[in-house]
């Protein structure tokens, strides 16, 4: 996933220089089609069988061959046209000649063959003296070739690879003493050596598991440029198995990715991340958070919180304790209240997301000490007011209660009457349960009218 980074990276930066003058003659026929304004083209799922004849192009070019029926990359198949960026993935390819990508051999910096047929690495890839990233994930290798990784070893970086074919973790990736980022897909061995990172102690940035059987970790520890990681849908997977990769901490870790992995609780390995500045967390079966999984020496830098779709029933007390953290979103998960001390000391919040939670109580003292914050989404809850809480919020600028089951009357919202700090600008989105209006049109029109 990393390497697509690479990708767009190179189309706003790479493909606009092309040269002074530069008229689009596209170099595949119809149903393929260029770009306008840059040298792209776009041929993907065209339901096409082998690459169409290409005409004469200057220019360095990238194309979208990817989701047809391609079965065999013959030789010399792009002369013509110098590549940039050639994708390919999902087609049915299952050779491809040594000489095919001939005249791109120092010009073709991204390949994606992911999702293929591939039973080895092909020879042409050695010939690609640039190449900086390859997608090889879905293809039935078991290893990879010796000599091609040697002949790209010097300028790969990006790496992703991985099937149900794939044995054991390929020995060969020690010729590629470059990475700085692998991700991992749909490996169904138990573990991977212990060592297996150790090499790229100095450079690895990102690693990534996807849809992995994996109950084990290399160890991470000594990983000190990782800075990215991200974990999906690697159910065998523990909190203590991730925990225990990185017994010595992480300190450039900055971003880390948690979905759909099994896990009962956060791994403990931001002991030593004084860097982190982002933590997502998507359809976890989480009930709770231990208190010990941040630590104090976070920084400030830490100002992103994201978690979706778990078991949590209320705010975990190690979260409202992180004083960094500007946007919070717990959605979706089975909070039904909000207590006094919930959020006390988050006192840089700006934005909180506590959507889709069957939220119906808010402490009238909630939200005393969170001055920043501006932007409440309380949208699908079970709330059916506007909770009087919203009073301690100095610089509220919206509330969002859509799909929220509010009445709108003088009983439940008459309070607002009274609210003589109540921002000029204040924004309430959703509608009332009860009557045909909008919430805001009752707090502006009707509320005034209601008795003190």
């Amino acid at each position: 996933m990393r390497i697509q980074y690479l990708t767009f990276f190179l189309v706003l930066h790479v493909n606009p220089c092309v040269p002074s003058g530069y008229d689009v003659i596209c170099p595949l026929p119809p149903p393929c089609e260029c770009d306008r304004d840059d040298p792209i083209v776009y041929c993907r799922d065209k339901n096409l069988t082998a690459v169409p004849t290409i005409t004469k192009a200057d220019g360095l070019w990238t194309f979208y061959l990817g989701a047809n029926q391609i079965r065999h990359i013959a030789s010399r198949n792009f002369v013509g046209v110098t590549l940039q960026m050639l994708i390919l993935d999902s087609n049915k390819i299952d050779s491809i000649a040594d000489d095919a990508f001939a005249g791109s051999e120092d010009s073709l910096i991204v390949l994606h063959l992911h999702y293929n047929r591939l039973q080895e690495l092909p020879v042409a890839v050695g010939s690609l003296r640039k190449l900086m990233g390859i997608n090889l994930q879905g293809n039935p290798m078991p290893d990879f070739r010796k000599d091609v990784l040697q002949n790209v070893s010097s300028s790969l970086q990006f790496i992703s690879m991985g099937s149900v074919e794939m044995p054991k973790w390929p020995s060969n990736l020690k010729y590629l003493p470059n990475l700085i980022s692998i991700d991992v897909y749909d490996v169904t061995f138990p573990s991977i050596p212990n060592d297996a990172l150790h090499m790229y102690k100095a450079n690895l940035s990102f690693f990534s598991l996807y849809n992995t059987s994996l109950k084990a970790l290399p160890s991470l520890d000594g990983l000190d440029s990782l800075g990215d990681l991200l974990f999906q849908g690697n159910k065998n997977l523990s909190a203590n198995a991730i925990s225990n990769a990185a017994r010595s901490g992480l300190p450039n870790l900055m971003h880390v990715t948690f979905q759909n992995n099994n896990l009962i609780t956060l791994p403990s390995i931001f002991m030593n991340s004084p860097k982190l500045g982002a933590l997502s967390v998507y359809s976890e079966p989480m009930e709770d958070i231990r208190e010990d999984v941040f630590s104090p020496g976070l920084s400030k830098n830490f100002i992103y919180l994201f978690i979706n779709d778990t078991r949590l029933t209320r705010i975990p007390s190690c979260v409202s304790s992180l004083p960094t953290i500007s946007r919070l979103q717990i959605t979706n998960s089975k909070i039904t209240e909000i207590n006094s001390e919930d959020f006390s000391g988050m006192t840089r919040l700006a934005s909180l997301y506590l959507s889709g939670n069957p939220l119906s109580q808010l402490s009238n003292d909630a939200f005393m000490t969170i001055n920043q914050l501006g932007d409440l989404r309380l949208d699908n809850t079970m709330l059916t007011t506007i909770p009087k809480a919203v009073q301690n919020i100095k610089a509220l600028q919206d509330i969002d209660l859509s799909g929220s089951p509010v009445e709108c009357s003088c009983a439940s919202l008459g309070w607002m009457k009274q609210w003589k700090t109540k921002p000029s600008n204040l924004q309430i989105f959703g509608s009332c349960a009860n009557i045909h209006m909008t919430i805001m049109s009752f707090v502006s029109l009707e509320v005034p009218k209601c008795a003190n």
